[in-house]
C-alpha cells in the first residue's frame, strides 16, 4: 500500500504522525485506568460519571470525580514511554506534526 503523505496533513503541507496508545501507558506512572481488573469502572458506574446525561443530571458529582482524578495524578511523573513520545515529537517538529491520543471509552 502506497501512502501519500501530502494527503496526511494537519497543518498545511506537513505530514502527520498519529500515535494511538492505551491506558496502560499512563498506568505505569500510577494513574488508574477505567477498564482494567482494578479499573475505576469497577467502583463507579460510567453512565453516572462519563456521559452527557450524567453531566446534565449530576454536574457537581461529575466535576468532583474528575477533579479528584486530577488531584491524584499530580504526584505522578512521566514514565519512559511518555518521555520517548515527547522526545520523538521534539525530534520531528521541524518537518511533521504529531498527535498522541490515548484510547478512551465513550458512552
Amino acid at each position: 500500500m502506497e501512502v501519500n503523505f501530502k494527503e496526511l496533513t494537519f497543518k498545511g503541507e506537513r505530514p502527520l504522525v498519529f500515535i494511538l496508545s492505551g491506558a496502560g501507558l499512563s498506568a505505569e506512572s500510577g494513574i488508574p485506568t477505567f477498564r482494567d481488573a482494578n479499573g475505576l469502572w469497577r467502583k463507579y458506574d460510567p453512565k453516572e460519571l462519563a456521559s452527557i446525561g450524567a453531566l446534565e443530571r449530576h454536574t457537581q458529582d461529575v466535576f468532583d470525580f474528575y477533579n479528584e482524578r486530577i488531584k491524584n495524578a499530580e504526584p505522578c511523573r512521566p514514565n519512559a514511554a511518555h518521555i520517548a513520545i515527547a522526545e520523538f515529537q521534539k525530534d520531528v517538529a521541524a518537518f511533521c506534526d504529531v498527535i498522541h491520543v490515548t484510547q478512551t471509552w465513550i458512552i
